[in-house]
C-alpha cells in the first residue's frame, strides 16, 4: 500500500435533489341524475315524496341547485308544497335526497305530476338527467248511487 499522505478529495457538488412526480390528478365532481318517484296522495295531511340525486363518475364537492315546477300537479291547487334550494355533495359523496311535502285531499281527480329540475351544478358536475317525474296517484273513487 502506498503512502497516502498528501492526497485531496475534491466534492464538486455536495447536494442531490430528488423530484417525486404526481401522477394522480386532480379529482373530478363527475354527473349526477335524480330519480322519479310515485306516491299514493292520501285524504289528508302531507306525505313526503323522496327523490335521489346520484354522482356517478368523480369524488371532487360540488352543489347543485333543484326546484320544484307544475305540471299537472299544481302549487296553486294544493297539490304538492313547492321546494327549491341547492344540494352539497361533499368529497366522495354518492346520492342526496330531495323531499317534497304532498298535500292529501279526498277530490276525485286523475294522477297528476309535478317536476323537480336539477340545474347550475358547480365545480365542473355535469347533469345527465337534470328532470325527476313526481306522480301523485289519486286513491279517491267517484261516489256511487
Amino acid at each position: 500500500m502506498g503512502d497516502r499522505a498528501g492526497c485531496q478529495v475534491l466534492i464538486s457538488d455536495g447536494q442531490g435533489v430528488g423530484t417525486i412526480t404526481n401522477d394522480d390528478g386532480a379529482a373530478t365532481a363527475g354527473s349526477v341524475s335524480i330519480s322519479d318517484v310515485t306516491i299514493s296522495e292520501g285524504d289528508s295531511g302531507t306525505k313526503m315524496a323522496t327523490f335521489t340525486v346520484t354522482r356517478s363518475g368523480g369524488t371532487a364537492a360540488f352543489d347543485v341547485n333543484f326546484a320544484t315546477p307544475d305540471a299537472t300537479a299544481t302549487v296553486a291547487d294544493s297539490d304538492y308544497v313547492a321546494a327549491s334550494n341547492t344540494l352539497h355533495f361533499a368529497a366522495n359523496q354518492n346520492t342526496q335526497t330531495i323531499s317534497v311535502a304532498i298535500n292529501g285531499d279526498t277530490k276525485v281527480e286523475a294522477n297528476e305530476t309535478f317536476n323537480v329540475v336539477l340545474s347550475n351544478a358547480t365545480n365542473g358536475a355535469t347533469i345527465s338527467d337534470s328532470h325527476g317525474v313526481g306522480t301523485i296517484t289519486n286513491d279517491d273513487g267517484a261516489p256511487t248511487a
